[in-house]
């Protein structure tokens, strides 16, 4: 019988760079990379430095088929890819989508530059693997089998990047990072888009000129404008440690029950 449950695992919760070291063991050190299974279907988000442990651990379930959706273009959510070992093999395949590199540029070309000179010693096409590279508008919705939908958003962070709700046997999970809480209408349009979702993804909201507290604070407020109960914030700063992380945990749990902060190799299921 088919699993019914979206099942989310974390493989990088730190925003702005990594942060490897004795005092954030407990959370995590590397930037943001986030798995989903539905089914077994295999979805990543973003390539940070935290997909490069996910692709040893894919490498002993190749064959594998994924799909890799970058909510941004950003480095840090970037920077993992050359090391994605699933790559190398070409018994797998992965298409790659992005919603915010149009009309200047295509997800393809960010990502030679990436991997290219003076930045990286080889290009793009070292992969094995098959590649697919699918670049689309943000606000559409992708249906990519398997009973598996994804709706998508413009978020107004800086640079703008994309919304992601992953629909699946009535179940539903979505990917919020970077989005910048300044005005109402922001906010009703993200509740409007999470809304009854089963989990909101968060990280990491933005109010511009306020402390990192309050724009957490607003994350939480917004959940429960959307009514959605589970509430999973990442991107952790680099300078936060574990102690700091887990003082705000126990504060924003207070605030919205259901509320816990992402760490490596954290497992939840929808």
């Amino acid at each position: 019988m088919p699993n019914a449950e979206i099942k989310v695992t974390f493989w990088g919760v730190r925003g702005g760079l990594p942060a490897p070291g004795a005092m954030t063991q407990g959370f995590g050190g590397n930037s943001p990379c986030i798995e989903m299974r539905c089914n077994g279907r295999l979805l990543i988000f973003d390539a940070g430095t935290g997909i490069r442990a996910l692709g040893k651990d894919l490498m002993a379930q190749s064959p594998v088929a994924g799909d890799l959706f970058f909510s941004t273009t950003r480095f840090n959510h970037i920077c993992g890819l050359p090391f994605f070992a699933a790559a190398f093999n070409p018994a797998n395949s992965f298409r790659l989508w992005c919603g915010n590199a149009q009309p200047k540029t295509c997800i393809k070309d960010v990502l030679s530059g990436l991997m290219n000179d003076p930045i990286f010693p080889v290009p793009l096409d070292v992969f094995n693997a098959e590649l697919t590279f699918r670049d689309f508008t943000d606000g559409i919705d992708l249906d990519i089998g398997d009973g598996v939908t994804i709706a998508t958003s413009k978020l107004n962070g800086c640079p703008p990047g994309t919304a992601y709700r992953v629909s699946y046997n009535g179940r539903s999970v979505c990917y919020l990072s970077g989005a910048c809480l300044d005005d109402k209408e922001t906010v009703k349009a993200i509740v409007a888009f999470a809304g009854d979702a089963d989990m909101i993804i968060f990280g990491p909201p933005l109010i511009n000129g306020q402390s990192k507290e309050c724009a957490w604070t607003a994350a939480t407020r917004l959940a429960s404008d959307a009514q959605v109960s589970k509430l999973v914030l990442s991107g952790h700063a680099p300078e936060d440690d574990d102690d700091v992380l887990s003082q705000r945990e126990e504060h924003l749990a207070h605030d919205h029950p259901g509320t816990v902060l992402a760490r490596e190799g954290q497992n939840v299921a929808v």
